[in-house]
């Protein structure tokens, strides 16, 4: 990923139904039958008042759309989201609903774990497309057009569309795209303007993913049945699953030291799926080992500012420990939850 965005897609589409159908696959068996469908009544906010700071975001976002010929947004909000975009009411609100509930069981997650998390003080923005023509007319860009959105770390926004209109046929597939691409970046938006992350900081690919894949088999509470709760952290098995497709360890492990110093390795086709996984492994072994969550917490608050970066390996091997030793570990990690 650049310093542009962040993405559960490819940054370019090489082959765009080959894309889709990868994607579908992934989306399939992590959101099951779980959608984003706006089904159910319109839910009025009490929250609708404008923050005196969100007049200029307000305005920059409608320039853009203006200078893209998307006419005037409508706008929505809740307690800590504000929603842009040519979408129907009933589609920004749910997703406002589902960034909220995700927001709530974020910092929830991690004050139990000890992390110094918060709330900004202004609401953080998503800008929400009624489909894949609005998307690439705002973004002048594919970026994140096979699943549905992207994170810009420049313009700190979470950008989405609504993946029915594209997929008019597969209803219910379209859905969840909906979902998993809006729990993701907005795992990404929260790690950002929460304090888990910092913009201003060279974050390797592989964290930043590796927490929004740690969200990624979240559900919102109305779409979780009363025997099938899935907790913040759960196993995430169709992650594991690309390491156990991609058959022996030895061939296939990105090395971790590698996977921190090149972003550029969650890009390719041949490397993608795997380091997706292994960055979902990494923090997931970090977070749920009590001996090594002091070292995570350690190395998150030693990133360096983007000036001085360059020295990421060194930085990560010094407070994560050695990477032959963290590599062995992962592994080891891997096949224990995936015998779970």
């Amino acid at each position: 990923m650049s310093r542009k965005s962040c993405s559960i897609g490819s940054s370019r589409l090489r082959s765009e139904d080959a894309v889709l159908s990868r994607r579908a696959c992934l989306v399939d068996s992590l959101i099951g039958c779980a959608g984003l469908a706006l089904s159910g009544p319109l839910r009025s906010s009490a929250w609708a008042q404008e923050d005196p700071g969100e007049a200029k975001e307000i305005g920059g976002v409608q320039a853009i759309a203006t200078k893209a010929g998307l006419g005037k947004f409508t706008i929505g909000r809740n307690e800590h989201f504000l929603g842009l975009g040519d979408t129907n009411d009933r589609f920004r609100a749910e997703a406002l609903d589902i960034c909220e509930g995700l927001a709530k069981e974020f910092l929830a997650f991690f004050h139990a774990k000890g992390f110094k998390v918060a709330y900004p003080e202004q609401r953080m923005t998503v800008i929400i497309l009624k489909d894949d023509a609005s998307y690439r007319a705002f973004t002048s860009d594919n970026l994140g057009l096979a699943v549905g959105g992207h994170f810009d770390l420049e313009t700190n926004h979470l950008v989405m569309f609504d993946f029915r209109p594209r997929q008019a046929a597969l209803a219910a597939g379209a859905n969840r795209v909906n979902l998993f691409t809006l729990v993701h970046e907005t795992a990404h938006l929260l790690s950002y303007n929460t304090g888990l992350l910092s913009r201003k900081r060279d974050v390797p690919d592989c964290i930043s993913e590796g927490f929004a894949t740690f969200f990624e088999m979240w559900r919102p509470a109305a779409q979780q049945r009363a025997k099938r709760r899935t907790p913040v952290g759960a196993i995430n098995r169709p992650r594991l699953q690309a390491l156990v497709e991609a058959g022996d360890f030895k061939k296939s492990w990105q090395p971790i030291g590698s996977l921190i110093q090149k972003d550029e390795l969650l890009r390719p086709e041949d490397t993608r799926q795997v380091g997706y996984a292994e960055s979902w492994l990494l923090i997931h072994y970090l977070l749920t080992t009590p001996a090594e969550l002091p070292r995570l917490k350690g190395y998150l608050s030693a990133l360096p500012p983007i000036a001085q970066a360059g020295k990421r390996e060194q930085t990560a091997e010094q407070l994560l420990g050695p990477f032959d030793k963290l590599d062995h570990a992962l592994q080891s990690h891997a096949r224990r939850q995936w015998r779970r």
